[in-house]
Parts: structure tokens; C-alpha cells; sequence
């Protein structure tokens, strides 16, 4: 299928932009210029959104929660796609909205800390601490601990499936559901999708070769599971798990091939491809009613899914 019309002016936008050149010292006025690039042309309506704060140990991270009308009694915890190094909770601001409206469940958007100022693993401390954080105010915040879901885009897909090995690991509680978008799972030089789609489809191989160089400390942290998550020896005990991928996303390849490894390893998986998407589709539902109907289909699964239906 060919790419989506809507998603075209996208792709032109990111041609604008070489992220691997940029010092590191440069990040902070790049962050700036991206957010302001993926801005929406319309605010989605929402019954309420309020500002919050999740602390832990000595960290305190800003959170946002969307209240849609007549909500349900569990909650859909996401983290933000941008390698790791760019995004925030009001990049993806409309993208909760929707989530929240289409899942009929609130959301807590984390903002969780951002490389290169802080390193692996603490994206992967924030996502899992997030995680408890509800957990344990669920009763206070009128959410029912066994309907608690998380949700990510790219990195913040990979943040999802660190998070759950981390919980797993550590013997904590299990979220009900994970649901991972277009993820980072693991490095891939060779897959037909990184070999075909890393040049003009909004993710170049330099992009993620700069942003591991951001993220991660040491050449040892490549191979943790906690970033690349095929390293992982087993996924017995990881919870239910959507995969979603897109069709001109240098990811896909990698991402589905995660989804056929859960499944032989006794894990519940739904994972399907999205014709014509490029990598952060979910970011353009106003240019692309493709992005936004895709974006109102995970979204209404994952709600089902989380109510039990």
C-alpha cells in the first residue's frame, strides 16, 4: 500500500531536521523546535486534564491525567515516544486525549527524565516506578490495581516492555495489559524494513545510531534488556501484550519479530501492521485521518482489553 497522503507533509518536515548533528549541547533548542513542529492544528476535547506530580525516592516527575466522560475504573499509564532524548507530555498531549476518549479509560501521561542530562536506565526507573506509584494509590484514586495498563510510542514502547521485565525481575505487580507502538525492541542492521525504510521515511539509521550515543552510558548498556529487549532471556510471565507496527517504519521488521518470539514463549500477543504508516504516525492524527482512526482502533482495544470485554 502506498504511504498515507496525510503522512507525506511529515515526512517533508523531518527532512528539515538531522538530529545526528547536533552536539550534545544543543539538545535543549532542539527539543524546542521538534515540539513545536508536531503541534497539533486542533485541541481534542476531553472532560478533564489535570497536572500532577509522581515522586519517588529523590525524583519528582511531572504527569499529566485526561478524564474522559463516564470513565472506567482502571487507567492507561503512557509514555511519550522521541528517542529517549526529545518529546514530552505536551507533545503528545492531543495523542492522550484521543487515547483517553477512545479508550473511555483515563490516562496518566509521565514525564519521565530525558538523556542525554540523565542516562540509562533512569527512563527505565521512572517507567517502572511510574507503574508502582498508581499501584499503590490505586484505591485513592478510584482505579480498580488489576486494571492498570501501559502504553508507550517508540521509545516509550520500549519503555513499556522495560518496564515489565523489570517488574517481572523484581517481583513486583503486573500491569493487566502493555501495549507497545511502533517500539524500539533491539538493535537490527539487517532486517528487510531497516534496509529499505532508514532513508526518507521520517527514522534514519543515523538518527538511531546518534540516539543510543545520547541515551545509553556504556557500549554494555547496548545489549541490556532493559534497552534492547531481545536480549532478554525469556518474556515467561510478561503480561498481555499488543504490538504495533507500521508498514514504512524501519522498526516494523524488528517489532514483529518480538511479537512471534512472546507468542512462542507462552505470552498472549496481538500484533498487527498498519498499512501505509510511517514511524510516529500517531503525532499526525490532524494531517492523517489514517493516523487517527488507527490511533481510535488501539486505543478502543486496549480499553476492551482492560475492562475485560
Amino acid at each position: 500500500m502506498a504511504i498515507d497522503p496525510g503522512l507525506q507533509k511529515a515526512i517533508e518536515l523531518s527532512k528539515m531536521m538531522e538530529p545526528w548533528k547536533f552536539t550534545e549541547d544543543m539538545v535543549v533548542a532542539l527539543r524546542k523546535n521538534l515540539d513545536e513542529s508536531y503541534r497539533e492544528p486542533y485541541t481534542e476535547r476531553i472532560n478533564s486534564v489535570s497536572d500532577l506530580k509522581i515522586r519517588y525516592s529523590d525524583i519528582t516527575l511531572d504527569a499529566r491525567l485526561y478524564e474522559p466522560d463516564t470513565p472506567g475504573d482502571g487507567i492507561i499509564i503512557f509514555f511519550h515516544g522521541g528517542g529517549f532524548v526529545f518529546d514530552s507530555i505536551d507533545s503528545h498531549d492531543n495523542v492522550c486525549r484521543i487515547i483517553a476518549n477512545s479508550s473511555s479509560f483515563r490516562v496518566l501521561s509521565v514525564g519521565y527524565r530525558l538523556a542525554p542530562e540523565n542516562r540509562f536506565p533512569s527512563a527505565v526507573e521512572d517507567a517502572f516506578n511510574s507503574f508502582l506509584w498508581v499501584y499503590e494509590r490505586s484505591e485513592e484514586m478510584g482505579i480498580d490495581r488489576n486494571k492498570i495498563a501501559i502504553m508507550g510510542d517508540s521509545s516509550g514502547g520500549n519503555l513499556c516492555g522495560a518496564a515489565s521485565l523489570m517488574l517481572r525481575d523484581r517481583g513486583k505487580p503486573m500491569p493487566k495489559i502493555q501495549v507497545m507502538v511502533y517500539p524500539f525492541v533491539g538493535v537490527d542492521q539487517s532486517s528487510f524494513s531497516m534496509r529499505e525504510y532508514t532513508k526518507g521515511y521520517r527514522l534514519d539509521r543515523e538518527m538511531l545510531l546518534w540516539i543510543a550515543s545520547m541515551y545509553l552510558r556504556t557500549p554494555e548498556d547496548m545489549v541490556s534488556p532493559y534497552f534492547s529487549l531481545f536480549a532478554a532471556d525469556d518474556f515467561r510471565g510478561i503480561e498481555e501484550t499488543i504490538i504495533v507496527t507500521g508498514e514504512y517504519d524501519p522498526l516494523r521488521d524488528m517489532g514483529e519479530s518480538l511479537a512471534d518470539r512472546m507468542i512462542k514463549e507462552g505470552v498472549s500477543v496481538t500484533s498487527f501492521r498498519c498499512l501505509g504508516m510511517v514511524h510516529g504516525f500517531v503525532n499526525f492524527t490532524g494531517i492523517s485521518p489514517s493516523a487517527r482512526n488507527f490511533l481510535e482502533m488501539i486505543s478502543y482495544i486496549t480499553g476492551r482489553r482492560l475492562s475485560g470485554k
